[in-house]
């Protein structure tokens, strides 16, 4: 298997302008959409005003009066109410704003993918002030008096909302949101490193050689599928560095472990891709069907070209969930912006899952082919 591996990595890197065009492609893309879009995305600093508007559902006045008073009361916000769901969440396409929606026993946040800064910060503000009013309750259930105690000391004042805005240069704009979704975007890309790996095998007849070794089939294939991994990562890796250092792109506490989550990915879509190129058994077939359907579909359901919503409703958020891009990307920045993994875990457990029973799927196939013959 040693072998496979080997030579499969020395057949595509022999191929220089090959390679360093797909490593260099993802970097063009993130500078080429970052300059035509720059206008589309904007940085929340410290300094800015966020505009909030909401709607009461729930038709009790005090929780509103408590949020205007007690959680954003200060410059930073301005807030005012709209007329109804529809009109609150076109301020959120439109305006940017971020829309509260009030319910009975709850508060729904609505906030475009251009305004994830802004929509952490004030998520911070109502889990905190949510949490406080929490103890509050329990603690009046306990002593009556010294709930009242605290409440009015001023430490508590000045305490019961603690949230950090994020800092500017982490806040993203259109060069590091695409900075993420393209390199992401090469995950489909490194489905075609398998599939050209055909040619190789008619040129040199390596696999009929390798087989007469001793190796059983699904050795091969699985020596094919770490060679090209370890390919992917090669032509990725400047991507990545590129958005982390010099775009500056937020990748969360630890780039290294999403990173991870990304090669789980790539290791997905090059099983994907030996699967393909071996159902196919022609090159030219197998490649047009990975950069006529697969490719054009995910990336586009995953935000690649455009930014589309963190949060949708109805069919739309259906159909976009169809792409693995769509779970990593959310997942990506719910995780830098939220501190939420839910969604990269998903990812996760998608990647593992798809790429199991392709390996099944891949076993079945030659055994089959095997009794056939």
């Amino acid at each position: 298997m040693f072998h496979v591996i080997v030579e499969g990595l020395k057949f595509n890197l022999r191929q220089r302008k090959w390679v360093i065009f797909n490593a260099l492609f993802p970097i063009f893309l993130m500078v080429l959409l970052g300059v035509m879009l720059s206008d589309t995305n904007s940085i929340n600093s410290e300094n800015e005003v966020i505009n909030i508007c909401y709607y009461n559902e729930s038709g009790k006045y005090e929780i509103i009066n408590e949020i205007k008073d007690n959680v954003f009361n200060y410059d930073d916000f301005s807030i005012k109410e709209v007329s109804s769901v529809e009109e609150g969440k076109a301020k959120v396409e439109n305006e940017r704003e971020i829309f509260l929606l009030i319910k009975e026993e709850s508060i729904e946040t609505y906030y475009s993918e251009k305004r994830v800064s802004e929509g952490a910060t004030v998520l911070s503000y109502l889990k905190s002030f949510s949490d406080t009013y929490a103890s509050i309750n329990e603690l009046y259930m306990v002593d009556v008096d010294k709930a009242a105690e605290i409440i009015s000391s001023e430490e508590f004042l000045n305490d019961s909302i603690d949230v950090k805005f994020i800092k500017e240069e982490d806040a993203p704009n259109s060069y590091q949101y695409y900075g993420i979704v393209e390199l992401t975007m090469m995950m489909l890309y490194v489905t075609l490193f398998p599939i050209g790996l055909l040619g190789l095998e008619k040129s040199s007849g390596i696999k009929d050689r390798i087989i007469l070794t001793g190796l059983s089939d699904f050795k091969y294939f699985v020596g094919r599928i770490i060679s090209s991994l370890i390919l992917s990562i090669i032509i990725i890796t400047p991507g990545f560095l590129f958005s982390l250092f010099k775009l500056k792109s937020n990748w969360g506490e630890n780039p290294l472990i999403t990173f991870m989550y990304v090669l789980a990915t790539a290791l997905m879509m090059v099983t994907l891709g030996t699967f393909v190129g071996y159902a196919v058994k022609q090159r030219d077939r197998a490649s047009l069907f990975i950069q006529g359907l697969i490719i054009p579909v995910f990336s586009f359901l995953g935000g690649s070209y455009i930014s589309l919503p963190l949060e949708m409703d109805g069919i739309f958020n259906l159909v976009t969930n169809i792409s693995p891009l769509r779970w990593l990307n959310k997942g990506i920045f719910k995780a830098a912006y939220e501190g939420n993994f839910y969604y990269l875990n998903v990812s996760l457990v998608i990647s593992i899952t798809v790429t199991i029973i392709l390996f099944c799927c891949l076993y079945i196939c030659i055994r089959r082919e095997k009794r056939e013959v």
